[in-house]
Order: structure tokens, then C-alpha cells, then sequence
């Protein structure tokens, strides 16, 4: 394992004391709803383990320069090129001052940190943690492994490299062939870079729900196929090519709810794009989210090369599976999805050619067995099932020097 003197040096915890993991992510990010899951996730798992996690950032208010905004509105014809630079979500810098102030501020002491990014900016902070207690990077999504890069994502490489580095070992949630390209950044033996994976909490799921009460009626030429996106749209997840085929199949074969949010100045232009067979709705909490899945003919994820799909695995992808619904993924050749789930449960479309999916969709009206659905099974994509191995992680990161007492003592 591959470590700074600092990360070999840091104080050993008193014995009865439960050790204490700093849970560093981006300031209130409510409207990222993969991210939060995610982090309350690792908190909620790591604490009935046995750990004392100290959140830092998800659930912290905003200072005064991240929640000001400009009372001028800039248009998008000014703000797209910044974008095309790669200066939006996945990077932003002021969150990652932010969480360096705060740090600061709190003068927090820890026996671990856990850095979870997007943004990309906190890899700056977590750089600065391993200069003195062992860290863990988790990459809930990649920023430079995608085949096109953006510029700052190219500027980001060498930030990448040295942060991969210090740390004590790196989780990731996406596809094997990610794991692999972390290992060669890092340098890391492979036991040190571990695949923890998005999912969801069975709980969440209504009894009826799995059991099959919601499944939708057989349906026919009567009845227009009910898809659903669930998520966030932003400038690198934009379903441009989703939005187009639906609206060239037409409301009366297809119809398309959108539930999450979608950034402020894509609205007007996505909106266009679909046509009166696509309905925009907010996010919905988590039971009600899978009742309405549960009904939906199919769900979908649409994925283009600004977006590192050969590597990712869309949180929402585990949704849809979770619940047995079939997925109808819209994205280049070589994307990870599609390798996801029992056989045949996510059905791919070029994202270059809609006029296989706008066909498909006309099948799939008249001919439902088309659009296969599979036995729901929740704890097949418990996300619990990842922190298991995080916090055996963490153990082995520490030496095995710590007591862990789920009591809390």
C-alpha cells in the first residue's frame, strides 16, 4: 500500500473510543439526489458498524458565496461555451473552497476520511486531509475517464494522478474496467481500489411493489407505452436523443414522465425537443418514486459521449432493475450499462440512430413481451451490500487498531 509518513503516523484511537471518519462531500447538494443517497448511505452503514461519521458538507448550510446568486440573467448563448470547458457540476471550484473553509472552521479531528466526488474540486481537499490521516477517494461518477475528456477535465489529469496517489484507497461506483484505470493512476494493488455500487434501500420499496400488485395491465394499440427518466438533467446528461425519438414516434405510441430536476437553462430547449408526449415533473420520495415506477412499461437512460459511459453505471439504471422493469438505454456501443442486469434486461439503441428506437417503440406498442420484465428483487441492489466492504476497508486501512462497537459506547 502505497502511503504518506503523516497517513503512518496518525494517532492511534483510545481504546473504547469509537474511531472517527470525516464523510466529506459537496454543500448541499439536495438536488442531486444519487449523491445524497449515496453519502446517507455510507453514514447510516458505517454507523451501525461501529463508527462515529462526522458529515461534512451535504448537510451543512451554505456560505454567503455559494447561495447568492446574480440577480442578472445570463444567457445561454454566453454561458454554453464555459460548459463545452467542462465548468459546471462536475467540477466546480467554489465547492471546493467551501468545504476547505469549513474544514478549517470546525477544526474537526478524525482517524479517516472519506472523499466522495463529483465535484472534482474536492479533490483538492482531499490532498490536503492525506497529508495527515489516511483517506479514502470514492468516485461516485468519473470525470476523466470518458473517450472525449473536456478540456478541464484534461487540466484535472495531473490533480487525478497525485491525489490517487496519497490516498489509502480509492472506491468507485461504475464498471470494472473504471477499477482497473484507477489502479494504474494509483498505483494502488488491486485489494486497495474496491467497487462499491450504487443501489437502493429496500425499505424504501412499498410491500405491493414487489410483490407484483403494480405491474401495468397487458395494454395494446389503445394504450400508449408509459416510459419513465427518473434523475437530474444537466449539461453532460442531457436525453437529446431520447427526447427526439419520442417525439417522432408520436403521443399516441409513446409517452415519456421525466421526474427530477432538470438544470435551469436546458429547460426551455428540452422541452421543445419532446413535443406533447413528454410530462415534467419534480423529484418524488422514494416510495412513491418505485410505486410509480413500478407501473411504467419501461424505464430509461440515455447517455452521450460527452459523459464517461464507458465506465458509469446510471444510478437510476439500479432503480428500474431493482424493481424488475426493463431498461431502455439510449447511448453509444461501448457504454457499461448495457452490460448490467440478468440477460436481456436493458435493451439498447445507438444514441446516433433514432430510427431504431422510434421502430422499436412501434413494435413494442402492439407486442409488450417486447419490453420483458424480470422477478423484483431490492436486495439484489442493496447499497448496504457495498459498505460491508468499505468497512472492512477501513479496518485494514487503520492497521485493525480500532474497536468498533456498534453499541456506541
Amino acid at each position: 500500500m502505497r502511503t504518506s509518513d503523516a497517513q503512518n503516523s496518525h494517532v492511534e484511537p483510545r481504546a473504547g473510543r469509537r474511531p472517527v471518519v470525516l464523510m466529506v462531500s459537496a454543500i448541499g447538494a439536495r438536488a442531486h439526489q444519487a449523491s445524497v443517497a449515496r453519502v446517507h448511505t455510507f453514514r447510516d452503514g458505517l454507523t451501525r458498524r461501529g463508527w462515529t461519521v462526522v458529515p461534512v458538507g451535504l448537510e451543512d448550510p451554505p456560505p454567503r458565496f455559494l447561495s447568492v446568486r446574480s440577480p442578472i440573467r445570463v444567457s445561454s448563448r454566453l454561458v454554453e461555451p464555459f460548459h463545452r470547458l467542462g465548468m459546471e457540476g462536475e467540477v466546480n471550484p467554489r465547492q471546493g473552497l467551501a468545504v476547505s473553509r469549513l474544514l478549517r472552521s470546525r477544526g474537526l479531528r478524525a482517524d479517516a476520511a472519506i472523499v466522495t466526488v463529483p465535484p472534482h474540486s474536492l479533490l483538492w481537499v482531499a490532498r490536503s486531509l492525506a497529508s495527515r490521516l489516511p483517506v479514502v477517494v470514492d468516485y461516485r461518477d468519473d470525470l476523466s475517464a470518458t473517450m472525449r475528456p473536456t478540456p478541464l477535465a484534461r487540466a484535472l489529469g495531473p490533480l487525478e494522478r497525485a491525489v490517487a496517489r496519497r490516498a489509502s484507497a480509492i472506491t468507485f461506483a461504475g464498471s470494472p474496467e473504471l477499477g482497473a484505470r484507477i489502479a494504474r493512476l494509483s498505483g494502488l494493488p488491486p485489494a486497495r481500489v474496491l467497487q462499491v455500487q450504487n443501489g437502493i434501500d429496500p425499505a424504501d420499496v412499498p410491500e405491493g411493489v414487489t410483490g407484483g400488485s403494480s405491474r401495468p395491465a397487458a395494454g395494446g394499440p389503445e394504450r400508449p407505452l408509459d416510459l419513465v427518466y427518473e434523475g437530474h438533467v444537466y449539461g453532460r446528461l442531457r436525453p437529446d436523443a431520447l427526447l427526439k425519438a419520442v417525439a417522432r414516434a408520436g403521443p399516441d405510441v409513446a409517452r415519456l414522465e421525466f421526474i427530477g430536476t432538470v438544470e435551469r437553462r436546458l429547460r426551455d430547449g428540452l422541452r421543445s425537443l419532446g413535443g406533447p408526449g413528454v410530462t415534467w415533473n419534480g423529484p418524488l420520495a422514494r416510495p412513491e418514486l418505485y410505486e410509480r415506477l413500478a407501473r411504467a412499461d419501461a424505464g430509461t437512460v440515455c447517455l452521450g459521449e460527452g459523459y464517461p459511459h464507458e465506465t458509469a453505471y446510471p444510478a437510476k439504471a439500479y432503480e428500474y432493475l431493482a424493481l424488475g422493469l426493463p431498461v431502455i438505454a439510449v447511448c453509444p456501443p461501448r457504454s457499461a450499462v448495457r452490460t448490467l442486469g440478468p440477460p436481456g434486461a436493458v435493451i439498447w439503441f445507438d444514441e446516433r440512430d433514432p430510427a431504431g428506437l422510434i421502430g422499436f417503440l412501434g413494435k413494442a406498442l402492439t407486442d409488450r413481451t417486447l419490453l420483458p420484465r424480470t422477478e423484483p428483487d431490492p436486495t439484489r441492489y442493496d447499497r448496504d451490500l457495498g459498505v460491508g466492504a468499505l468497512d472492512a476497508l477501513l479496518r485494514e486501512t487503520l492497521g485493525h487498531r480500532v474497536r468498533l462497537d456498534p453499541s456506541g459506547s
